[in-house]
């Protein structure tokens, strides 16, 4: 490599519970505009990706870790929202040579779930997928909350359609079961953020400073519930471009 040659920034992009790629949807093209590169995963059981959905949070961050493998050269941030924020922390734990970024989106630890909100998603998913998209939502955004309804209630019958269960439920277990975050955050050594929700309901600024402190991390606030990237793409974008403007300096340098 010449002096000259840039090594290229990419940034991962991993979502949260019932959901697939197409959160970050209103994310790729500003990225790209802006000379950064992005690959949004469809983890295991989600999107087009086959199921079942992996068991821990460990083994998700273990496949993360190979799909990065996989995409070669390249210097990669991890970016992570609600569970795919606990992913993206449990990866950059496990390689922490592997990443020079790390960017959790209404993130806490620990994630816990109410054991009720459990029992409902798996006896009555379609009522507590109501119930998650209308507190992961700032009250005054009833259009993003009735889409972001939409994809979960989507992705939870195709789940159930193939014969695993309810997704629901198994993504808040995932979350509810996690117990490594602090332990794991001392182990990171890139660069990290937390990207946080001032009107989150479902995982609330106040819950993450521990981990904030664990991690050493910048926080970002934005005027949104807990679904940020719905609610306000720009307001991401430009937290993104700013978290990364002094990593792609470095990129350049011989």
């Amino acid at each position: 490599m010449t002096a000259d040659t840039p090594n290229p920034l990419c940034i991962v992009l991993l979502h949260g519970a019932a959901h697939d790629r197409r959160v970050w949807a209103n994310l790729t093209d500003g990225l790209a505009r802006s000379g950064i590169a992005s690959l949004a995963l469809d983890l295991p059981g989600h999107g087009a990706s086959p199921g079942p959905a992996l068991t821990s949070v460990e083994d998700c961050a273990r496949w993360v870790l190979g799909q990065i493998k996989a995409q070669g050269g390249g210097r990669f941030v991890l970016a992570g929202h609600s569970m795919g924020a606990l992913i993206a922390l449990e990866a950059a734990a496990q390689a922490p040579d592997h990443l020079v970024g790390l960017v959790l989106l209404g993130a806490a630890f620990p994630m816990a779930v109410s054991p009720a909100l459990l029992g409902m998603a798996l006896a009555q998913p379609e009522e507590a997928i109501r119930k998650v998209a209308q507190y992961s939502h700032a009250r005054d955004a009833a259009a993003a909350r009735d889409a972001d309804q939409s994809v979960m209630s989507g992705e939870q019958n195709r789940y159930a359609a193939a014969g695993h269960g309810s997704l629901l439920h198994h993504d808040l277990s995932l979350c509810n079961g996690y117990a490594a975050g602090l332990l794991s955050a001392a182990q990171v050594r890139c660069a990290s953020a937390l990207l946080l929700g001032t009107q989150d309901r479902m995982t609330p600024p106040s819950a993450c400073a521990d981990l904030q402190q664990a991690l050493g991390a910048r926080r970002i606030e934005l005027a949104t519930g807990h679904n940020l990237m719905a609610e306000d793409p720009e307001g991401v974008l430009a937290a993104f471009l700013d978290f990364c403007a002094p990593l792609r300096a470095e990129s350049v340098r011989p």
